[in-house]
């Protein structure tokens, strides 16, 4: 909508001459860009008093925290690095006992197997 069917509006409607009704925009048209304006300048929104000391205080508390949770971290790595160390021992041990046997008992029984067959077979007589 123009100027000229706007003022035609407002004389219509408000049953004024056409120059009363041009004050009477002029006169709302400056209100608005007074009260725009006054708006516009006014911060948008407002900090509490001390918010940057709580602001502080919570980063500090964050930091804390974060470190905690690094230090429980590193102690669970730690744990689950000696636990496999425990299992490596372990399994070590076992094959260690493993062999022990093989050598005491598994050589001896097959070469004895061994001995019965050469003799089975290639040894003659009685």
């Amino acid at each position: 909508m123009d100027r000229s069917e706007l003022l035609d509006r407002v004389v219509r409607e408000a049953g004024v001459s056409e120059d009363v009704a041009e004050r009477l925009l002029g006169v709302v048209v400056e209100d608005l860009a007074a009260a725009l304006k006054k708006r516009a300048e006014a911060p948008l929104l407002e900090v509490p008093p001390y918010f940057d000391r709580y602001v502080t205080t919570e980063i500090g508390h964050l930091r804390s925290q974060i470190t905690h949770l690094q230090e429980d971290m590193a102690e669970g790595f730690e744990a689950v690095d000696k636990r496999f160390v425990e299992l490596r021992e372990d399994v070590d041990r076992r094959f260690d006992r493993l062999e022990r046997w093989f050598f005491a008992m598994g050589i001896p029984i097959i070469l004895g197997i061994l001995a019965i067959i050469f003799k089975v077979f290639f040894v003659t007589g009685p």
